[in-house]
């Protein structure tokens, strides 16, 4: 929900930012963020069992779909 609110806001850099960061998870494959969050974040030091990077993963995935459902919808109302 901020996400969604955050890039409805006529703040420009704060959308913008969040506009390339959310188009870019949601072009994205799926399996790609997944095999990304498993197999190259523990290469940078960052360990996580594989239910915690599936979970993060769909997390940030659904996040950004979502966030995108609320910018939508908040655009469609009429002012």
């Amino acid at each position: 929900g901020i996400v969604g609110t955050l890039r409805y806001a006529k703040i420009p850099v704060v959308s913008q930012l969040l506009a390339v960061i959310v188009e870019t998870i949601r072009n994205l494959p799926l399996l790609l963020i997944i095999f990304f969050t498993y197999f190259a974040l523990p290469e940078i030091g960052i360990e996580m069992e594989i239910t915690a990077a599936a979970i993060a993963t769909l997390t940030v995935f659904e996040s950004a779909m979502i966030s995108e459902i609320i910018r939508s919808g908040l655009n469609s109302i009429e002012k």
